[in-house]
């Protein structure tokens, strides 16, 4: 739930933005033992509300949180979940546009059997109202007067999203260690905790339930529980939710079953599945002998969150949505919201097609001739991996990539380069305090309700959890206030 204070009539003009330099000033502020203070409490509170990764079976780390919290004004909360929600409905085109388009179904390739999955879910192509809770990771500069122009999505993830608890207990502990203290050394800075992620989660579910006639809500947190590795959160998750009254339960994917037009499992009926296993990752289990049956009966009955649709949320998805072809089905604010955040991208292939400028050129020779500008991508990959930066590598290096690209069309894509922002965040080593530069990058959740934000931070361009990454608390200032003065 939101905990800004609403705005009255007669209130000064919204903040748009609260400058860097306001921030950092306040942090230059604080001495070296003020820091080992903070950051003795932070981390006995990450401790305390296990925000840990698991790298695997036997070994955890705990999560870094940043000594610096991010802070959105309600303006620029309000301007990202617009987009979001943009994107999102923009998304949701996508599987019909597949469906009628041969280019569409070549740029967003599928197996036969995610195939098969979606025909299932869907026969003879009737497509009920989906759901879809995910998340968009970004760019943004917020800390500057032109934050809207920063503003790049470079990838849409639309379902099984993690580190959704991260950013929930992040946020929380920002709020009681790091607020107060920012507050202390300026009692002009006022901020506050900005919406619940895991409410924002739970109101998605339940609007969902309503929409398919659900009479009670029993939630079903689906989760691969064959292996303990990555954002391991469902279980805390549902114990926050349990607390809250919330009859949840997690439950492994190949445990479900279909009795009697229920899913279940044991004794336990479900009416919706909040989902982390991706449909790739589902396949696998297929592939390994589980019988998945009721999960399937339960995207064929619309009891999934996020729905089969969001699986269409590949690096090639930012070509469709910004073609003509999908012009033609989105509102003008949505087209200018796509055309304006999203960056050149195309699906490698042997193709003559427009650049950043809209000149038809020849794929392949482009991609060649602006290395700098551009970076690769797999087209389905997620976490980082199999990213070359066109601006790192040598001339030698990005031919023998593109090459490799170029050589199994469809598989990868170029996109433009956009700027990757930093921040110089403390870093307590010991009797030692440093201001370490660190790269940021935003991940965007929002529902009609709010905007919930993943932070991350890391000393490397490529910023992922999985990579030793870092999260910062997101807060918010009042609707009114003097935070954008330097």
């Amino acid at each position: 739930m939101s905990h800004i204070p609403a705005q009255s009539e007669s209130a000064a003009p919204a903040l748009d933005y609260v400058s860097r330099s306001r921030l950092q000033g306040l942090l230059d502020r604080i001495d070296a033992d003020g820091y080992r203070a903070l950051n003795e409490r932070v981390t006995a509170a990450g401790r305390d509300r296990e925000v840990v990764f698991y790298a695997a079976e036997d070994r955890k780390r705990q999560i870094q949180i940043a000594l610096r919290p991010w802070i959105f004004t309600p303006t620029q909360r309000e301007y990202f979940r617009t987009v979001y929600l943009h994107l999102e409905d923009a998304a949701k085109l996508l599987y019909p546009m597949l469906l009628e388009d041969p280019e569409v179904r070549a740029l967003l390739p599928i197996s036969d059997e995610e195939r098969g999955w979606f025909e299932h879910a869907f026969p003879r192509g009737r497509i009920p109202v989906q759901t879809l809770y995910g998340r968009l990771d970004a760019t943004v500069d917020p800390g500057i007067a032109e934050w809207r122009d920063t503003f790049k999505v470079i990838e849409l993830n639309l379902s099984g999203i993690g580190a959704a608890y991260y950013s929930w207990a992040a946020g929380r502990i920002a709020h009681d260690i790091l607020a107060p203290e920012l507050l202390r050394l300026d009692p002009t800075f006022a901020t506050a905790y900005v919406d619940d992620g895991l409410e924002l989660i739970l109101g998605t579910i339940r609007d969902h339930a309503h929409a398919i006639g659900c009479a009670r809500l029993r939630i079903g947190l689906v989760q691969d529980e064959s292996t303990l590795a990555g954002p391991y959160e469902f279980p805390t998750i549902a114990a926050i939710w349990r607390s809250q009254g919330v009859d949840v339960r997690v439950v492994d994917p190949r445990a479900l079953e279909d009795r009697d037009g229920e899913i279940r499992c044991g004794d336990a009926v479900f009416d919706v599945l909040y989902r982390d296993p991706t449909l790739e990752n589902l396949i696998e289990m297929e592939r390994e002998g589980d019988r998945l049956a009721a999960m399937k009966a339960a995207f064929e009955r619309n009891r999934v969150v996020s729905g089969l649709v969001g699986e269409l949320d590949h690096k090639g998805a930012l070509e469709v949505l910004t073609s003509a072809r999908a012009a033609r089905h989105l509102t003008a604010a949505q087209r200018e919201s796509l055309r304006r955040h999203l960056p050149w991208t195309r699906v490698v292939r042997a193709a003559h097609t427009t650049d950043p400028a809209g000149r038809t050129v020849d794929l392949y020779e482009y991609a060649r001739a602006h290395r700098e500008r551009l970076l690769l991508k797999p087209n389905r990959d997620y976490g980082g991996s199999g990213v070359v930066f066109g601006g790192e590598a040598t001339p030698a290096e990005w031919e023998d990539a593109l090459a490799a690209a170029f050589a199994e069309p469809y598989g990868t894509v170029v996109q433009e380069a956009v700027p990757v922002y930093s921040d110089r965040y403390p870093v307590v080593d010991g009797e030692r305090v440093e201001h370490v530069p660190f790269y940021n990058i935003a991940g965007f959740s929002a529902t009609p309700r709010g905007l919930a934000t993943l932070a991350r931070m890391a000393r490397g361009r490529i910023i992922n959890i999985t990579r030793d990454g870092g999260v910062a608390g997101v807060l918010a200032t009042a609707a009114t206030g003097s935070g954008t003065r330097d």
